[in-house]
């Protein structure tokens, strides 16, 4: 039997045993970066232009929500954790906008805000009832780019209403022909006058289209309060 093969062997019955076992659970959440710092209109997209040949190993690249707006962080997940250092130290050169980017390693499990799979459907009455708080990477909602948050609307304007108000654009609808348009709860120790929706359009095109046309504009009636539209990515 050559080395190699015995070598082989041997880390295939280490990776069996209780303590490989254990450090693989240990080296899998070793693969996550997080970034701090990062600008509000900043996109998925716009921080992959920036590490392009810089890294080894991305497999992607997530922005941090906090109720659906942005906190000012992203993660990068790795493919593997023997990445991380190098990486780390790449990522200290890192600016994004002209702004320098903070960049350390994260246990993968204290960050990661997924939810089980669920149907449109499915997420917009989990929204309504605020099981999803749109808090974690990608706002815990899969979405294509093809959501938008609009807030600073009128604290009772109704999902049907806002529909109406959107009937040049293409919405995204169920089988029965409802758009998934959600209101979105707010906590219930807090109070505001106004409100936020999480509007899913057909495309993506669409979607930054409804920013273009919406974001800082006046609702109908409502004084100087201007309307924030703004894509999840």
């Amino acid at each position: 039997m050559s080395v190699s093969s015995i070598g082989a062997q041997a880390g295939r019955i280490l990776r069996t045993t209780p303590a490989g076992r254990a450090f693989n659970t240990y080296a899998d959440s070793q693969r996550q970066i997080a970034l701090t710092g990062v600008p509000n209109l900043t996109t998925p997209g716009d921080i992959r232009r920036a590490i392009a040949g810089k890294l080894q190993g991305v497999a992607d690249v997530e922005l941090d929500y906090f109720r659906f707006r942005p906190t000012g962080r992203a993660f990068i997940t790795l493919t593997r954790h023997e990445f991380l250092r190098d990486n780390l130290r790449e990522l200290g050169k890192l600016t994004l906008c002209g702004i320098p980017i903070k960049s350390a390693a994260v246990n993968s499990k204290d960050v990661d805000g997924r939810q089980r799979t669920r149907g449109s459907k499915g997420r917009a009455e989990a929204i309504a009832r605020g099981a999803i708080q749109g808090t974690g990477p990608r706002g815990q909602f899969p979405n294509a780019e093809r959501n938008v948050v609009m807030w600073g609307l009128p604290g009772r304007l109704e999902s049907n209403e806002l529909e109406a108000a959107l009937h040049g654009f293409k919405l995204a609808r169920s089988a029965k022909g409802q758009a998934t348009i959600v209101k979105i709860p707010l906590p219930e120790d807090r109070f505001s006058m106004y409100s936020r929706f999480l509007v899913t359009m057909a495309s993506v095109s669409e979607a930054r289209r409804l920013v273009r046309n919406f974001h800082l504009t006046e609702w109908v009636n409502s004084g100087k309060q201007l309307i924030r539209a703004q894509v999840l990515h």
